[in-house]
């Protein structure tokens, strides 16, 4: 398949994130949509409602610093380490060391700050006059801190002092219980006193319609009480932490954080939640320093679950969240720009939101395999993989105006991940955006039972791995990447510009996860039996090894089920034991100059699917080997007991198979083609010549007749439908035609006897494609990378030479520019 190419400009138009690209290029080619998923799909309506299981506390807040613009370059506020460090200070001074501060965003003021706000702003340079105030704003979080002992702080003067205030802050209460987000707005419109963002009712409460920013497991509504402005919501708290890093992040997810967390407010609400699920109510006070009494918070806050009834809430484990999760999983996707040598790992993609569940991991090159076989998903996926290289290109407009953008190229493959044990199953590691190949010390059951706890339970498309030890670059990684096609690689010019809309049309998604199924399941089946053949030739192997061999003779007289078979050097020769099986006991016996005759005398065709070259060992894995019949017993010349018996071999399924197949199609080439009489065709003149069909076009002949015209017979083919004028040459030719022979009309001529055109066709054999080709106007296979798959290939006669063919999978034809090659070429990847 082709690489697609286009500029920057073209994909993400002015966006200079050093990710952007790979992010999008991820967005438009995740399969793993989570984005209207219903993850109470295995809950159950209790009638117990939303029951709190956590004290509330102050989440984070945030705080703002006025900044002179001569204390800004470049856009940022040159001063921020230094107010991060007051605010630390600040922190350290109440007791509140464990907070999390860090510098959000520099916005721009658009009135004149007051006298008050001048006065005490840091850094101000008297001699300066500053055109432009922006406001820094730094965000402090602060989950785990007593709610008291923060909103002293948020309440003291020395924030004022430094010349810093609270902009807003969070209240947080943590409940048992999940709900689904369509259900509630529809009871809070009708029942309640709630209106919809743009509607016309005069509620007191705004639900806001911000999807696209939360996603729709997520309520928000705006109110004002007391005069202060609030924004209420309630959200799935694991759906968050499955699917996203936070609000301000477009890629991550906190996998790894969900199951470690111990000891902290989150890790107990989790533990107490984990057979109803962990809904979070949030309160966000904008306060712009005017902070409310106690009980004006208390009551914000526990109002939000009252306006959620009872019957309206749902008990759904966290192992039912993970399944339905899961169930989205169609592919792994690894989105990789070799120019900056970055890799975007992604689990899932919420097509409301834009967000991505994963990681982007820098200098990827020195990791690649460790990360593809350690951090996807199981084997039983497969792996896409896009590779993207970006070269800085230099145009010049007619206007002589020099323009610099970046080409960028895409290629995509698609791997599946194969032990090598010909298994498929891979466990997934939880890691962390700084902890690559970070663990969690503990024993291997610890670990289980905290994935367990936490709900990330063994799926058929992910085996969540906590690893006890710690991993590194040099790390064995032993997957086999093996490749069965390359990808479509789907790309949207200008479409970087238009936010959080769905990029390409589901039906091609559809019709994409469709072939995934179909490409996946023979080469699954096929793994699948190397895999049982292996562990059944594992089997017999240590029972040949622990098992007593008894004598031919011990055998009763009955049928015996033949397992398997192995050559043994003895003292007399080379002989064989057999694994028989009766009544579900099973033994290792030796066999005599019969049964090794009849060994000795499979088909090395035959031997060859049944004999493991390594183990020495002969078996089939879908039934039994052989079947021994003791017929009897007697006494030879020397005294010694003589078994009469029976050694018949099952054939190999396959072979069988393939005879028949064989057969089968003699039996179809063997087939003549319907010839039609006078008395079923109409005259020869109603109907239509050949040398009406174009030029050069090849058309199958599914029969042929002899209609009269003028007191003779003269030859017609059926060609689809419609039977047409075969003309002299077809005709003095027809000893050629055969059921599904495909004529090529080469040439039209002139009959000098009858003064008629006439079509002059080559004949060439069913099912042979090169009918449709030109040599000299095929074009040539440029790339031999390997991602071309080659289906067939064709040997033509060109100018008294004879050139090759190539037909992909995609039903493109090339021929090779060195026709040195041609000789050694077979289908395959090239």
């Amino acid at each position: 398949m082709a690489n697609k190419m286009a500029t920057r400009s073209e994909l993400l138009g002015n966006t200079k994130s050093k990710n952007a690209l790979v992010e999008q290029i991820a967005r438009w080619n995740s399969l793993n949509r989570t984005g209207k998923i219903n993850y109470n799909e295995g809950g159950r309506k209790d009638n117990i409602g939303l029951r709190s299981v956590t004290e509330k506390f102050v989440d984070n807040f945030l705080l703002r610093v006025l900044v002179a613009d001569y204390n800004t370059e470049k856009g940022k506020n040159i001063y921020v380490g230094a107010q991060n460090k007051t605010i630390r200070y600040l922190l350290a001074a109440h007791e509140l060391e464990k907070c999390i501060v860090k510098a959000v965003t520099l916005k721009k003021l658009d009135r004149p700050p007051s006298d008050v706000e001048l006065e005490k702003m840091p850094m101000r340079n008297p001699e300066k006059i500053a055109e432009q105030y922006y406001y820094q704003e730094y965000k402090v979080a602060c989950p785990n801190i007593e709610y008291k002992k923060v909103m002293e702080f948020l309440r003291t003067t020395d924030l004022a002092t430094m010349g810093m205030a609270v902009k807003d802050f969070d209240v947080t209460m943590d409940y048992a219980g999940s709900f689904n987000m369509k259900d509630i707005t529809d009871h809070l419109v009708s029942k309640e006193d709630f209106q919809v963002q743009g509607g016309n009712a005069k509620a007191m409460r705004t639900i806001v319609d911000n999807d696209a920013i939360v996603g729709r497991n997520c309520l928000t509504y705006m109110e004002i009480a007391n005069g202060i402005c609030m924004r209420k919501k309630v959200y799935n708290k694991m759906v968050q932490m499955l699917e996203c890093k936070s609000v301000r992040s477009s890629v991550g997810c906190h996998w790894k954080d969900w199951v470690c967390q111990e000891g902290t407010r989150l890790a107990d609400a989790r533990d107490k939640t984990n057979q109803r699920g962990l809904t979070r109510a949030e309160v966000t006070f904008y306060v712009e320093n005017n902070i409310p009494a106690d009980d004006v918070i208390e009551d914000a806050l526990t109002s939000i679950v009252k306006h959620i009834p009872s019957n309206h809430v749902y008990s759904t484990p966290f192992a039912e969240v993970w399944r339905v999760y899961c169930n989205t999983f169609v592919h792994s996707l690894v989105c990789i720009d070799r120019t900056e040598d970055v890799g975007l790992l992604v689990y899932s993609y919420n097509e409301i939101t834009g967000k991505i569940s994963g990681e982007s991991y820098e200098n990827w090159s020195e990791r690649e395999k460790w990360c593809l076989d350690k951090l996807t998903l199981n084997g039983n996926l497969p792996l896409d993989v896009i590779d993207i290289t970006s070269t800085t290109i230099i145009t010049s407009s007619h206007d002589k105006k020099i323009r610099k953008d970046i080409q960028v190229e895409l290629s995509g493959s698609r791997y599946y991940k194969i032990n090598q044990d010909s298994s498929t199953l891979f466990k997934t590691r939880l890691v962390s955006l700084k902890g690559l190949y970070s663990f969690k010390k503990n024993s291997p059951e610890a670990n289980s039972r905290l994935l367990e706890n936490a709900g990330l339970v063994v799926h058929e498309n992910c085996h969540p791995h906590l690893a006890s030890s710690k991993a590194s670059h040099t790390s064995k990684a032993d997957a086999e990447l093996r490749k069965v096609d390359s990808i479509d690689v789907q790309i949207e010019i200008g479409g970087a510009r238009k936010r959080n809309v769905d990029l390409y049309n589901s039906n091609l998604l559809k019709e994409e996860a469709r072939h995934l199924e179909e490409i996946r399941k023979p080469l699954l089946l096929e793994l699948r039996k190397k895999e049982i053949k292996l562990r059944t030739i594992q089997d017999y192997k240590k029972k040949f090894t622990r098992y007593e061999s008894v004598p031919l003779r011990e055998l009763t007289q009955r049928d015996y089920t033949v397992l398997a078979a192995r050559k043994q050097n003895t003292r007399f020769g080379e002989t064989y034991k057999l694994l028989v099986e009766v009544d579900g006991e099973t033994y290792v016996v030796w066999s005599n100059a019969k049964i090794n005759g009849v060994i000795d005398s499979i088909p090395k065709e035959e031997m060859q699917k049944l004999l493991d070259t390594k183990s020495g060992i002969m078996c089939q894995t879908e039934k039994e080997l052989a079947t021994l019949s003791i017929t009897g017993r007697g006494t030879n010349s020397y005294g010694l007991t003589k078994v009469f018996c029976k050694f018949v071999v099952n054939h190999p399924t396959a072979l069988a198979t393939r005879e028949v197949v064989h057969e089968a199609k003699n039996q179809n080439e063997g087939e003549e083609l319907t010839t039609f009489g006078q008395d079923n065709l109409l005259p020869y003149r109603e109907y239509r010549n050949l040398t009406e069909l174009p030029l050069g076009s090849a058309n199958k002949v599914s029969a042929i007749g002899y209609a009269k015209s003028y007191g003779e017979e003269r030859l017609v083919v059926k060609i689809g439908d419609n039977f047409y004028q075969a003309g002299d040459d077809v005709e003095s030719n027809v000893e050629n035609l055969k059921l599904n022979s495909i004529l090529k009309i080469e040439k039209i001529c002139t009959s000098p006897a009858r003064h008629t055109k006439y079509a002059v066709c080559s004949i060439y054999e069913p099912g042979d494609w090169t009918a449709c080709m030109k040599f000299v106007k095929t074009p040539m296979l440029k790339n031999r990378d390997g991602s071309t798959c080659i289906v067939d290939v064709k040997t033509i006669d060109v100018r008294g030479k004879k050139r090759t063919l190539l037909l992909t999978d995609q039903g493109m034809v090339y021929r090779l520019k060195q026709s040195k090659l041609e000789d050694t070429v077979q289908p395959g990847y090239l």
